[in-house]
């Protein structure tokens, strides 16, 4: 199902946000992971204190949460997904899958636009 990214908006996300919301639909597929944490690195960082990675041996999001970032970086860093980019990928994953969601809606977003 094609989708184009008119339908879907620029967002600030975690890696694992995203993985959070497209594990469980990409099982099996190989390489699938790798992709999104390639299609995640494209967008540009967010500025923004809260979202700066922690530094190097000082992680922050183990202080306040308990929880040691994981292999995927720090929990703190976020950055835009680009709409057309996740498009393409998740209508490449979609077909594979079988799976009959727009590429908003595996993110979250109706069609009506609320979460």
């Amino acid at each position: 199902m094609a989708e184009t990214d008119q339908n879907l908006t620029a967002r600030m996300v975690s890696i694992y946000d995203l993985r959070r919301v497209l594990l469980p639909l990409m099982d099996g597929i190989p390489g699938a992971e790798d992709d999104l944490m390639d299609l995640w690195k494209m967008g540009a960082p967010d500025p923004s204190p809260s979202a700066r990675p922690c530094r190097m041996g000082f992680c922050e999001h183990e202080i306040m949460w308990g929880q040691r970032c994981g292999k995927w970086g720090c929990a703190r860093e976020k950055r835009v997904l680009l709409p057309a980019q996740f498009a393409v990928w998740w209508n490449a994953l979609a077909k594979r899958q079988g799976l009959e969601l727009t590429a908003a809606q595996a993110l979250g977003k109706r069609k009506n636009g609320h979460h």
